[in-house]
Order: C-alpha cells, then structure tokens, then sequence
C-alpha cells in the first residue's frame, strides 16, 4: 500500500473535529495529541500532559471515572485489537463540563504480549447529550399526557417533533444514538395509542 505523506496526514488531523491522542502505558503519560483537547477544554499542552500521568483523573467528573478505569481495564486485559468506547464528562479550565465520547484500542504490545501503548479518538458530543437530555423530558411529559387531552398532545407531540427534526440528518450507530432512537420509538408508539382511541 502506498504511503500517505505526512503533509496529507497533518491536513487530516487538522481539519478532523475529533482529537486523537497516543498514551504510553509505560511511561504513564501521553505521548502524542492532535491539539484539539487543548481547544475544546481549554488547558495548555503542558497541563494536558500533567493530567494525563493519573489518566486524567483530576478532570474527569468524579462519577464518571468509574467508566474510565474500566475501559482502561479492558483494553490491558485485551488480548485483541476490539475498540473500546467510552462516554464520560470531562471538566473545563474556566469551570464547565464537557460530555466527551472515546474510542480507543491497543496500538502497540510489548515482547509479551502486554499492551504497552494505546491509541484514542475523542470527540465534543455535548450537544447531542443536551438533545438526549431534552428528548428523554419531553417524551416523559408525552407519556404523561392523557389520550383523550388531544390539544396538549398535540403541543407535546410538536416538541419532541422539533427535537427530532435536529436529529434527522446524522447517522448513528453508538449505545447512546440507540437510546435516542427509543426515545422516539416510545413517541410513535404514543402516537399510535392515540390513534387507537380515535377510531
């Protein structure tokens, strides 16, 4: 296979809206990083660098590391090359929080067998958990609604309308994308409850 230069590759990373980054699991810190956490997150290289010698313990939201130490579990027990995925929120330096979503996998073993560096692509998806956050009220409000109250209904039915309306063009195909997808299955089944009791 013909190699790409890294001129190529450089442009890549450069206009990718995911971060990648290369953690040493060694030397305990990471060794390589696209700059996008920088921007997103807003601390410096050499604070990133820091943070990353406990795996980003001190800015990951306390109930989330949870998640983190068992992605990291499975990826050092892994004995293949499977993607490990991961969604957590992740603190910023001016004090807010971003929801972050990982895929990450070994990219390097020692003469043992034991991994000794993995690779991470991570991406901003606080928008799309602010739209499942939303999505998942304005369903429990639908469900709440009785069938015969077809004015409020149709109020409720228009807002979780709205909402998936901002869905409709991207593809999903994570765990979470699917509890979106059943926010609105329950929607539709609503609807058809409704249309039961019309006819």
């Amino acid at each position: 296979m013909k190699q790409i230069p890294p001129k190529i590759w450089n442009a890549i990373i450069d206009i990718s809206p995911v971060q990648f980054s290369v953690y040493d699991l060694v030397k305990h810190h990471r060794i390589f990083s696209s700059g996008l956490a920088e921007k997103i997150l807003g601390y410096s290289y050499q604070e990133l660098q820091q943070f990353s010698t406990n795996y980003y313990k001190d800015i990951i939201v306390e109930e989330d590391y949870p998640i983190i130490e068992n992605n990291f579990n499975r990826l050092l027990n892994s004995v293949d090359d499977s993607m490990v995925e991961g969604i957590f929120r992740m603190k910023t330096k001016l004090g807010g929080i971003v929801w972050v979503r990982t895929h990450q996998r070994v990219l390097e073993r020692d003469k043992n067998g034991k991994p000794s560096k993995i690779i991470a692509s991570s991406e901003d998806i606080t928008e799309l958990k602010e739209l499942e956050q939303r999505l998942e009220e304005e369903v429990g409000k639908l469900n709440a609604i009785p069938t015969k109250n077809l004015q409020e209904l149709r109020i409720q039915l228009n807002a979780v309308t709205n909402i998936m309306d901002q869905f409709r063009e991207n593809h999903f195909s994570s765990e979470m994308d699917r509890r979106l997808w059943g926010y609105m299955f329950s929607s539709v089944q609503k609807m058809n409850r409704v249309v039961d009791d019309l006819l």
